[in-house]
Parts: C-alpha cells; sequence; structure tokens
C-alpha cells in the first residue's frame, strides 16, 4: 500500500482508530439509551407502586364517602303517585 508523501502512517492509525470509535459509539448509542431507559423506569416503578397505592386507597374513600351521603331517593312506583301534585293556585293566571 503507498502512502501519500505528505501523510505519515501513524496518522492513518489514528484515523482508523477514531473511525472505529465513533462507529462503536453511534451502534451502541441505542442500545445505552434503552439500558437507561429501563433502568429509569425500574427506579420509578418503587415510587409509583406506592403511588398507585395510594391513588386507590383515596378512590376507595371517595367512592365509600359518595355512597354513603347520596340521597336516598324512593323508586317510582308504577303510578307515580309519591310525585306531589301540582298546585293550581301557585300557577300563573292567563288573562
Amino acid at each position: 500500500m503507498s502512502h501519500p508523501k505528505n501523510v505519515q502512517p501513524s496518522s492513518f492509525n489514528r484515523i482508523a482508530w477514531a473511525t472505529g470509535a465513533l462507529c462503536i459509539a453511534c451502534c451502541a448509542a441505542p442500545f445505552s439509551g434503552i439500558a437507561i431507559g429501563s433502568a429509569t423506569l425500574a427506579a420509578f416503578s418503587l415510587y409509583s407502586e406506592v403511588t398507585a397505592i395510594v391513588i386507590v386507597v383515596l378512590l376507595v374513600t371517595l367512592l365509600a364517602n359518595k355512597y354513603i351521603s347520596r340521597k336516598k331517593i324512593s323508586s317510582c312506583d308504577l303510578d307515580c303517585s309519591y310525585r306531589p301534585t301540582p298546585n293550581k293556585e301557585d300557577a300563573p293566571k292567563i288573562n
């Protein structure tokens, strides 16, 4: 292999090593991103488990409170006789 006259063989070695290192870094970047993302999700899962339990307890408490404090309405019979009849005296008079 012939080398250009102004370039030393050590320059080719440095360029080859730099190119190889950049190629490895470029190919490893997606895998390192996946590894870092997985580690981050694993770390957050410790906190999210506690958060999920707190949210479930609050939700159950809210639903129980809503169920207990709701107004008890009697069910309608077939003729709906429980409804009050309108008072004809309070109705507006039309001339």
